[in-house]
């Protein structure tokens, strides 16, 4: 089976209606960061122009790629900032620290 890893970048505003549209969607699990940085939206307000924007990573099949990017886009559709974007990354191996501990 082949994985992937999907990140989302939303507005710190807009990320608990995602986060709450992949609860919805029953997403087995999230992981949420709090990152700073600036590309096509800058924010000319502060001294380096970072903007603040939340990190959603989530691991998962490839064959659940679609569903769970359209629960990503559902939390953001009632935003008025659409300035974030999502990646899509292959993942070569994924395996469980306690999986490892318990071979050992």
């Amino acid at each position: 089976m082949k994985y992937i890893k999907i990140n989302a970048f939303v507005p710190i505003l807009g990320f608990e209606q995602v986060e709450e549209k992949l609860k919805e969607s029953n997403v087995p699990g999230i992981t949420i960061s709090k990152v700073k940085g600036y590309g096509k939206h800058m924010n000319f307000y502060s001294t380096d122009w970072l903007d603040t924007h939340v990190r959603i990573e989530v691991f998962c099949s490839q064959d659940e790629k679609d569903f769970i990017c359209q629960a990503i886009k559902a939390g953001i559709s009632g935003l008025e900032v659409h300035n974030g974007f999502v990646t899509i990354q292959p993942v070569q191996e994924i395996f469980f620290l306690s999986e490892l501990s318990a071979a050992s």
